[in-house]
């Protein structure tokens, strides 16, 4: 049996732990808290923390509900949470078998440890009215309630009814055996009775009584997704009611937030709300998420009441549970700040003062941790300085607009132009038609001596050495193009010491903030910082600028088989090799020492003979011979060749027959 050893968490981890402890555990509070940690800083890490110290002292097992966005990111980070049991064997029987709470009403499918019960599901599959799209679910859902409907009322029991369960997709065979699973369920009586008790509040299904002709009734009256949907709704319902869970997780729950706050005009079903704990007997409610609400919201979005800041306030009211005057203290003073914030002349000791009474009125339910700003205030502050240039694009954007001043009416153009130039790098090029300063303006090929960015230029990625717009250079110098480059960013907290670009000044740099007055901005900036990055790398284009922009080449299509090899995870290396054999110093060592690990993998566990002299073969080739090669040879250790074509088409969800195509290259 096999142990795992736990990593202790941080100190800021462990506050942030002890400060949802004493919110989850409350019952005299809403026992609701939101972890708003920034993105990398171990929020799964405080929630793993969190259950450790909920499972002390209890008698019977933590049960826990965790819900992500996707099922990948859910069976992800269910590993993590378990490293708090050192044995690979607890950690099996703390996990459910399945993903979904329907199927978690069989008994045998559910956790046996006797500390921990996890189950790690997402709204799409256990929540099945979520978004109100419902639909027919698995077949084993469906067999499940065909077992309890049928048990309880056998005149429902026909051919049709049957078929009306097993769907067109299945075959007859797989649907006797779906259905043969179910003929011995534990615990079936009671789970009948939630079952139908949770069916008999159905607000779609709308039953004068549970029966078998009421039942015919609204199954004859309803398309068979809607039927399907709120009969699964009341197995999950049936499930929470027996399992009953002690805290339920909503990881990065800003993807599915309606899930907690109710869409204007809709009033959530009992499922919902047994989850997000509007019950008498409510489970905690643990939030994680780096973005809690929106950071940008449009003027019609303003108008109509949906702003950032109002999407802010529902989240802290639905937080403070009963609690209504804690929230309208937040709104008020969020509103003062606002106001003060935008005031000719802001008082920053009445500012420092909101800031204070704001964290103080919001402690009780959230936490949030971010990096350290490593830079002094004048290097967070970099002055922007207007150039000839700058002055050049001015004047150019300014005549524009007054070849078309008919257009314009009484409105000065230079007035009219200011803000657009300061905002906007080359608002000529960048501002497009959904602007009317941008279709009023005279456009067309760039004048002479107009600062532009022309195409002769840009299909030789030949960058201006100055870009005309002084905020441009300066986030040009902050976010250079070497930083840019890295593919992550260095970490906060490194293992080792950092070498190469990640050991530059400012490579552990991990945000840069903007704010801009118009929504063409961020695109202006992505594009030319992305351009500049390019011409920073040199080089000759083989083809034009825009066949290279539409060639995407890790884009997976079938005649691609190199990118497996390129991503591909092999468990042959990672079992026969390690790149820290020998302890080497430099990555010529190590390049070494893996062409010495790997030449004897292959000779003495492959049994492969190695030539010097042959033709070269491509990496994917290799790597995919090798594979094969050792499910052959070694059947039994490690995923075999079979497991790892599995594991590749779960990972292209959406790309199944394309991944097919290729996987069938490399066999």
């Amino acid at each position: 049996m096999s142990t795992r050893q736990l990593s202790e968490p941080k100190g800021f981890q462990r506050a942030t732990a002890s400060a949802a402890l004493a919110a989850l555990t409350d019952r005299n509070g809403s026992q609701r808290f939101l972890v708003a940690d920034e993105a990398g800083l171990g929020k799964t890490v405080v929630a793993r923390t969190i259950l450790v110290e909920m499972m002390r002292k209890r008698r019977t097992p933590l049960v826990v509900f965790y819900f992500a966005s996707n099922l990948n990111i859910s069976h992800q980070n269910r590993s993590k949470l378990l490293e708090m049991l050192p044995f690979d064997e607890d950690q099996k029987r703390a996990a459910a078998k399945v993903d979904r709470l329907t199927l978690a009403s069989d008994a045998s499918y559910r956790p046996t440890h006797d500390r921990l019960h996890l189950y790690c599901l997402t709204p799409d599959t256990s929540i099945p009215t979520f978004r109100r799209r419902a639909g027919l679910g698995r077949m084993d859902e469906r067999a499940l309630i065909h077992r309890l409907l049928v048990g309880r009322f056998p005149s429902l029991a026909s051919k049709a009814f049957s078929d009306l369960f097993k769907g067109r997709q299945p075959g007859e065979a797989s649907w006797t055996a779906a259905r043969r699973q179910y003929d011995e369920i534990e615990g079936i009586r009671d789970l009948q009775g939630r079952f139908f008790d949770a069916l008999g509040k159905d607000r779609q299904l709308a039953l004068q009584c549970v029966d078998a002709e009421c039942l015919s009734a609204a199954i004859a009256s309803l398309r068979p997704a809607v039927l399907m949907g709120s009969l699964r709704t009341a197995l999950a319902m049936a499930t929470v009611d027996v399992v009953r869970p002690d805290l339920v997780i909503f990881d990065e729950f800003q993807k599915f937030r309606d899930l907690l706050i109710d869409p204007p005009g809709y009033k959530a079903d009992d499922l919902v709300r047994a989850l997000r704990g509007d019950v008498s007997r409510r489970p905690a409610i643990l939030l994680l998420s780096a973005t809690p609400y929106r950071h940008y919201s449009t003027r019609k979005e303003e108008a109509s009441g949906q702003s950032h800041h109002e999407d802010f306030v529902k989240i802290v009211r639905f937080l403070f549970g009963s609690d209504t005057r804690t929230p309208n203290r937040v709104e008020e003073s969020l509103r003062k700040f606002g106001t003060l914030m935008m005031s000719p002349d802001p008082s920053f000791e009445e500012l420092g003062d909101l800031q204070k009474q704001l964290q103080n009125l919001l402690r009780p339910v959230l936490s949030r941790s971010e990096r350290p700003d490593r830079t002094s205030a004048a290097q967070s502050r970099p002055r922007s300085i207007i150039g000839s240039e700058d002055v050049r694009v001015f004047k150019h954007w300014v005549n524009r607009l007054r070849a078309a001043d008919k257009r314009l009416g009484t409105v000065d153009p230079v007035t009219f132009a200011v803000p657009y130039w300061l905002s906007v790098p080359l608002p000529v090029q960048m501002l497009g038609k959904h602007y009317a300063a941008w279709r009023r303006a005279k456009t067309g090929k760039p004048q002479r001596g107009e600062p532009a960015l022309r195409r002769s230029q840009r299909d030789r990625l030949d960058a201006p050495k100055v870009w005309p717009h002084p905020q441009l250079r300066v986030l040009n110098e902050t976010v250079s193009a070497a930083r840019l480059s890295l593919p992550w960013i260095a970490p906060s907290l490194p293992w080792w010491d950092l070498e190469g670009p990640w050991a530059a000044p400012g490579a552990g740099g991990g945000k840069v903030l903007l704010f801009s007055r118009f929504k063409a901005v961020p695109q202006a900036l992505a594009s030319l910082l992305s351009y500049n990055l390019e011409a920073s790398l040199g080089g000759a284009l083989k083809r034009s600028y825009e066949r290279v922009g539409l060639a995407q080449p890790l884009q997976l299509k079938s005649d691609r088989p190199t990118l497996l090899g390129l991503f591909f995870p092999s468990p042959t290396i990672i079992a026969y090799t390690d790149p820290r054999h020998g302890n080497p110093k430099t990555i010529t060592e190590v390049r070494k020492s893996m062409r010495h690990q790997v030449a004897a993998m292959l000779r003495d566990e492959l049994e492969v003979k190695i030539v010097r002299k042959g033709r070269h073969r491509p990496l994917w080739r290799i790597v995919a011979a090798m594979e094969q090669r050792r499910s052959t040879i070694l059947a039994g250790k490690w995923p075999d060749s079979l497991a790892i074509r599995t594991s590749w088409l779960r990972a292209a969800a959406g790309q199944d027959e394309v991944m097919r195509e290729v996987l069938d290259n490399w066999n």
